[in-house]
């Protein structure tokens, strides 16, 4: 897929990370498990990159635009897998994906990084520019997520995150 390809490459720029992915699936078929799974493998990657690491910021969010499309996206890296997704995308596949499969794809980012994460498309020029704007304004939320702090506490009031 393409299109998947292109998005991981454009979130991982804007998360200042580097990104290595490999995956095959019954595409042919349907692209529904290849992008779930490629959500949850990507989660689960940056939850176990961060386990052990100094204090971070824990929650991040970014407005992203892009060309007549504006994204939202807010992440909190609490423990407590939620997705909220609010994106009025068409029916016609973009870059050979049904535009449903994308909430799925984030679903799967959501259960592997046990992360609260909102994703919103506030404006839409075409489909393509409103997923581009979601990957890359998540990207920019979870670089401000995982920025490190100064503070030795918890980034919790409760003490502890995951209680």
């Amino acid at each position: 897929l393409p299109f998947l390809t292109h998005m991981l490459e454009a979130l991982a720029w804007h998360g200042g990370f580097s990104l290595r992915a490999r995956a095959s699936g019954d595409v042919e078929v349907d692209p529904h498990h290849l992008m779930e799974d490629v959500g949850i493998v990507l989660g689960t990657a940056v939850a176990r990159a961060l386990d052990g690491s100094p204090p971070v910021a824990r929650a991040g969010c970014f407005l992203f635009p892009m060309d007549g499309s504006l994204a939202s996206a807010a992440v909190d890296l609490c423990g407590r897998p939620n997705l909220v997704w609010d994106a009025d995308l068409g029916p016609e596949p973009i870059g050979g994906a049904p535009p449903a499969l994308f909430r799925d794809f984030w679903k799967g980012v959501s259960d592997g990084l046990r992360a609260t994460m909102h994703l919103s498309v506030l404006r839409k020029d075409n489909d393509h520019h409103a997923v581009e704007a979601v990957f890359k304004a998540f990207g920019r939320a979870l670089r401000g997520a995982v920025t490190e702090t100064e503070s030795r506490a918890p980034a919790s009031s409760k003490g502890a995150i995951d209680d």
